[in-house]
Order: structure tokens, then sequence, then C-alpha cells
């Protein structure tokens, strides 16, 4: 079963709180889409894309709404007896730009953004203040933090249903300051929308037509020389080319002391070639097959499952959008859509 990215995602499909601590694109990541029109950027290149972008989204506002939730995470956290800095990092060009480039430009850029994302997150992690405060901490304390932070559930990293998302009131110091600054009516209608965009992509899949597009999109990229059987496949390799280069990294920091990671996640910039165990070859090796499959896959959507999938898309889209409208709107009127 071909299980494309563009057929799981949504704008909302993620914890809530966990905007409070993402750089800021204004509709940059509202829907992970494909396009076929180049005249489109990539982010508006499907209903509910387009509806968080029509307005022209306003990064701003949402940096301002976000930098004031964090005032009040800091005296949640404070009255805990943590440290916690109000801190939003500027979003990384591979986000923004999904708002300015068409889909095949920015895959050209960043493929799927796996592996190609490294260098900017790893850049706003060591800019994070909070990470540094971390560092120096213990790992039983760093627990502690994480889970007054967003709450013990969310800290297990056990949760990736939307369905099983525990209320905002159980989200730690994050989910008390989002419902102190007017996030109590995206709660439990969020987590509904969540759920019902889920099933009826689920249901897109299981339709004899899609079916039929994956097993055309899995011959098409054997013809590019890639052995696929879905785009789950093509993701699963890429991933693991990107969790075998930056292996020996992972080894490293497992090892370093407290102050020595500390001393590495100051809350500055870090420059990757300097990271302990790390070749940045390696990384651009990744990246560059990364991009080779992304738009290879791109080709064969293009040709085999664009006119299948895009209507189905846009008819659960639109009528999501209308069945849920109030939840949708409080999202973007808060985010300053």
């Amino acid at each position: 079963m071909l299980r494309h990215k563009w057929a799981r995602s949504s704008f909302v499909h993620f914890p809530f709180v966990l905007m409070l601590f993402a750089g800021c694109g204004g509709a940059a990541s509202t829907a992970d889409v494909k396009g076929t029109d180049d005249s489109v950027s990539y982010a508006e290149s499907s209903p509910l894309g387009a509806y968080f972008i029509e307005d022209g989204g306003s990064d701003a506002a949402m940096r301002e709404w976000q930098y004031s939730t964090q005032e009040l995470i800091a005296s949640c956290m404070k009255a805990e007896g943590f440290d916690f800095v109000p801190s939003v990092a500027e979003v990384p060009d591979m986000m923004s730009e999904r708002s300015e480039l068409s889909e095949r430009a920015w895959t050209e850029a960043y493929g799927y953004g796996i592996s190609t994302a490294f260098e900017s997150l790893t850049q706003m992690q060591a800019a994070d203040p909070n990470l540094a405060i971390m560092s120096a901490m213990d790992e039983v304390e760093q627990e502690i933090y994480i889970a007054t932070l967003i709450g013990s559930d969310m800290a297990s990293g056990d949760i990736v249903d939307p369905a099983e998302l525990p209320p905002l009131e159980e989200q730690g110091c994050a989910g008390q300051a989002v419902l102190s600054n007017g996030g109590e009516a995206l709660g439990e209608g969020l987590n509904e929308f969540n759920v019902a965009y889920g099933e009826a992509m689920e249901q897109v899949q299981d339709n004899p037509a899609m079916v039929a597009a994956a097993d055309k999109w899995s011959v098409c990229m054997s013809g590019e020389g890639y052995d696929f059987a879905d785009q789950e496949d093509s993701y699963e390799y890429v991933s693991v080319q990107f969790d075998e280069a930056t292996s020996s990294l992972q080894s490293e920091l497992d090892h370093l002391s407290d102050a020595e990671l500390s001393a590495l996640f100051d809350g500055t910039d870090t420059n990757i070639a300097n990271l302990p165990g790390f070749d940045p070859e390696d990384l651009k090796a990744v990246q560059k097959e990364e991009i080779e499959i992304a738009l290879a896959d791109l080709d064969c959507y293009e040709l085999y499952v664009a006119e299948v999938f895009e209507p189905l898309r846009d008819e659960i889209e639109n009528g999501l959008i209308l069945e849920y409208s109030n939840q949708l709107d409080a999202v973007r009127d808060l985010t300053g859509g």
C-alpha cells in the first residue's frame, strides 16, 4: 500500500503545544501535500494548505503568541523550581520556503526534508538556551524537567496517535500556558479533526483506484533504479542512511559528560563540522541521494498518482474545513493567519 506523505499529513496533525517551541513560518508548514502546478507554492497546494495561507499569514503574530506563551511557561517552571528562558527560534529556510517555492523547486533543494534538515535543526537546538539549561543536568533531573515542561505522558515519547493525546491540562507547564493564552478553544476539537483526517486518508489509501496508482508508482520507481514497494519504503531507506551517517555522532554524544554537552550546546551557533565523530561529507552524500530519490518519487507521482489522489484529497479536506471551521478558524486566528 502506498502511504504518501501528502496523504497522511495536515497542519494540525501534531501536539499543539509543540508549536510553542518550533520556529515560525506562517503557513509554511501547513500541509505536506504534493502539487503539480509550479506556479503554486508547496504550502498552498491543497485546500487545507491554501486555507491557512489565504490571508498571507503572519510570522510576527505567531512569534508574539509563542513568546508570550513561553513567558507563562517560564513562570510555571519557576514555581516548580526550574529555569526556563522564553525564546522563539528563527524559522529555517527549508520551512519558510514551502510558502515561496513550488513543490518541484522545494524538492530539488530539500528532497523529503529528512537528512537535509540536519544543519538547520542542529543550529536551532544549539541556540536554544533551554537546551543549555538541560545539558547541565544529570539524566534524572532532565527527565523531571521534561515531564514538568510537557507532562509525563508526552515526555514518555509513547504517544503517536493524535487520539491518544492527553488534555492540555495534563501537558505540563506548556499545556497550562496554552490554556491561559487563548488556546482553550483548540483542545478537544483539534484532536477530533486529527482523528477524522487520519481516518479519511486511510480510506483513500484503500480506494481501488489508489491501490492501482500505488502499484504503478512502484513500477515507475523501479524504472528509475529504486526498488521500493511504496513511498514508506523510500522514507525508511533515506532515514536509515541518515541514521548511519550520524550514528558515530550519536555515540560520541552519549559518552560526553554533562559539562562537555553543556559546552557543545551553549545557546550559540554550532559548526556541524566540529561535532564529535561526525563527517559532513557522509551527510552530503546522503542528502544528494535523498534529493535524487524524492525527485524520482515526484516524477512518478505526477505520472500515475496525482490525477487519482488529488481529487479524493480535495474532497476530503474541503469537507473537513466546513465541518471543523470553528476549530480551524481558531488555529488560524491564534497563529496570525
